[in-house]
């Protein structure tokens, strides 16, 4: 029979409601936090990007099929 460790207790906190020494220990993350914010920002406008691409050369297909 297995035997699972008993489960580590989780609290989590707003950035602003969290005792004052976790936010002080959180401010060495918030670099890399907004570095991966930005990348995320880039690929998801990446990918927006194409979208839109396919979209405008669908209704330009569609478009072009209804005046013919």
């Amino acid at each position: 029979m297995l035997e699972f460790a008993e489960e580590s207790k989780v609290e989590e906190y707003a950035f602003n409601d969290a005792p004052r020494r976790l936010r002080l220990a959180a401010v060495d993350y918030i670099p890399e936090l907004l570095e991966a914010l930005v990348e995320a920002a880039a690929k998801a406008t990446e990918r927006i990007s194409r979208k839109t691409a396919e979209v405008q050369q669908l209704v330009a297909a569609v478009r072009g099929s209804a005046i013919k």
